[in-house]
């Protein structure tokens, strides 16, 4: 029998390991930019405050990517380790196209080709967008705060809470959940369609115990065939926060299940979906990959790393 998983507990343990990276990460990308503005200030007669943000920009991004991308690595060895109790007869199949091995290191580039590609253009996006972001939070501060006083320690804090409301808010947090869910839903989805995994699954069946999202509770315990025309196009995530997953049904254990067509039950609720293929394919190509053991002890495949190990890229 197929093992059971907890997938929305691995997206949850994920997004936390995730989140702790941005905004570790981010955190000092803004202090660079404030400790800069400050020294500017300093040096530059009070007609001239405003040239202080003048060529003031976040570094440190490339590391940042860097970071993020050896995190993703290492997610997806765990999420492959994971996924294979689901098919006990082919737990110690080598997949086409990767080297698992190297996958175990955090290497990145050992991921196959489709789902590298996807996490890939998902790892630019977070690039470019929290790094625009910030850095409109940070000279939108600067504007609010530069003629209001002249103690630098008032205006630095001003800075320094404007930065911390958008690390530590929602743009940030809806960002490591929606990485979490893609990286967790794309490995399961390569591992399943791999050709000599495929042949030992009947049927998928879409899973969220507590959906809130109407697309979700729409699908929700909808049996669907392994080959539905429809599968890419409706395999989660969804939507921001999503936390629905897809369960493989072994051949032989569908029961009194019925195969139904993978679709929303309507038009309406189809429209509904933020990460379509039609709305995404300029904006998101976000890939899907999976972590998963519980977020006080990530259990990292056989070296056992700990989430300091991840979030130092170090083995």
């Amino acid at each position: 029998m197929a093992a059971k998983n907890n997938i929305k507990k691995d997206i949850q343990s994920a997004t936390d390991a995730l989140r702790e990276i941005m905004v570790e990460s981010l955190s000092a990308m803004a202090q660079g930019m404030i400790d800069q503005i400050i020294t500017n200030l300093k040096s530059l007669p009070p007609s001239r405050r405003f040239d202080a943000v003048k060529g003031v920009a976040a570094t440190g991004v490339n590391e940042y990517f860097d970071r993020l991308k050896n995190a993703f690595g290492v997610i997806s060895a765990d999420a492959f380790d994971k996924v294979r109790k689901e098919v006990p007869k082919k737990k110690n199949v080598r997949l086409a196209e990767i080297d698992e091995e190297s996958i175990r290191l955090g290497e990145f580039d050992s991921l196959p080709a489709d789902v590298r590609a996807r996490l890939l253009s998902q790892l630019q996006l977070l690039k470019g967008s929290q790094k625009a972001d910030l850095e409109k939070v940070v000279y939108f501060q600067f504007q609010s705060s530069v003629d209001s006083t002249d103690s630098l320690d008032i205006f630095q804090q001003d800075l320094e809470e404007a930065a911390a409301g958008y690390v530590e808010g929602n743009s940030v947090r809806g960002a490591a959940s929606m990485s979490s869910s893609q990286i967790i839903n794309e490995s399961r989805l390569a591992f399943f369609l791999d050709d000599s995994v495929k042949e030992e699954i009947e049927a998928f069946e879409f899973v969220n115990e507590d959906p809130v999202s109407p697309i979700c509770n729409d699908l929700a315990d909808k049996v669907f065939s392994k080959d539905d025309p429809n599968l890419n196009r409706y395999w989660p995530p969804l939507h921001f926060n999503c936390k629905s997953w897809i369960r493989s049904i072994l051949v032989g254990n569908l029961g009194k299940k019925e195969i139904e067509s993978f679709e929303p039950s309507s038009a309406k609720i189809a429209k509904s979906i933020q990460f379509s293929e039609k709305q995404t394919k300029d904006f998101l190509s976000l890939g899907r990959e999976h972590f998963a053991t519980d977020v006080t002890e990530y259990l990292l495949i056989k070296n056992s790393k700990t989430l300091e190990g991840v979030k130092s890229g170090l083995d």
